[in-house]
């Protein structure tokens, strides 16, 4: 039985890598992009027909190749009952809108598959440059079919990723003084726009840190379990477990979650950091930026700029798991 259930995860995974990830890479390439604000909130959430036909084909893929599990995507996203029960699919059909919709190539679609409300399988898609991340569960994690681990030599030099809602925590947060730490364990900061793809660069090492206070469920989910398997640290600013989803949850609700992940000594001193200041509210429900006061709600943009060399090029071919 054992055998069995392993062979069809196997299975799964090499059908994410090889054939999902296509159609979602042609999709982004090929559909309109007519662009609407969400909630009204000029400037800040957008949706595009491309996270819209990405979603409408990853239901359909994924329910039939998983008629048993459930299909949670952010669009149309409404409060997850039972959470912690059977199998469940969490997609991000296009994490950093914002940054597709201003032509800056970084970008990504999200999947992973959740049992009892545990990620079991994870795969994220770069949409600009065709690279594929993916993971199962105690069988490692890939980049177009390579195995990765986490280099710390790797991490000591690169990059820390914060997000907007870090900076303005960090400046309304008097003695907080986060970015200026941060700033002294790496040459650069950067707000780099997707959550997803960015959790990728710090299984790797290629990000010392990626550090989001305004992350949710489909944007972490795939790079929980890539970190993970990578052997990368992940937790939550209140040190509490994302995984198993708890019914009620912030998580489960949709709300904001604050999570940190990379180098394992930095994500566990970054945190204990946080928790010193107990007015920072890491789980705060409802931040947003100030809405911008100039916006249409409606915006026609041409596809961003890509590179179509790498278009129709389908992922290596999935090694023995």
């Amino acid at each position: 039985m054992a055998s069995s259930a392993s062979t069809s995860l196997k299975g799964l995974r090499e059908e994410l890598r090889n054939n999902v990830s296509r159609e979602v890479l042609l999709l982004a390439r090929t559909a309109p992009a007519k662009v609407t604000s969400k909630d009204g909130l000029i400037g800040h959430d957008f949706v595009t027909d491309i996270d819209l036909s990405i979603q409408t084909y990853l239901k359909t893929a994924l329910t039939s190749l998983l008629p048993s599990a459930r299909f949670v995507g952010e669009e149309e996203f409404a409060d997850i009952a039972d959470p912690s029960n059977g199998l469940m699919w969490i997609a991000d059909p296009l994490d950093g809108t914002v940054n597709f919709v201003s032509g800056l190539p970084f970008c990504a679609c999200s999947i992973a598959l959740l049992a009892d409300g545990v990620p079991l399988l994870a795969m994220v898609v770069d949409l600009t440059m065709a690279t594929v991340w993916d993971a199962e569960a105690g069988r490692g994690a890939a980049r177009d079919g390579v195995a990765i681990t986490f280099d710390p030599r790797r991490a000591q030099s690169a990059l820390i990723s914060v997000s907007s809602g870090t900076v303005l925590l960090d400046a309304q947060t008097p003695g907080l003084g986060l970015l200026a730490r941060l700033r002294r364990a790496s040459p650069r900061l950067r707000i780099l726009g997707s959550q997803a793809l960015q959790l990728c660069y710090a299984a790797e090492g290629r990000l010392r840190l990626v550090i989001n206070r305004e992350a949710k469920l489909w944007d972490d989910a795939a790079g929980w379990l890539i970190c993970r398997e990578a052997g990368a640290a992940y937790t939550l600013a209140t040190r509490e477990s994302l995984f198993p989803l708890k019914a009620g949850g912030d998580a489960a609700q949709g709300n904001n979650i604050f999570s940190i992940a990379g180098e394992p000594r930095m994500v566990a001193e970054v945190a204990s950091h946080i928790q010193q200041f107990s007015g920072t509210a890491p789980h705060d429900k409802s931040y947003r930026d100030d809405p911008s006061p100039i916006g249409i709600s409606t915006i026609e943009t041409k596809e961003p700029p890509r590179d179509r060399r790498n278009a129709d090029v389908r992922p290596r071919d999935a090694e023995s798991v």
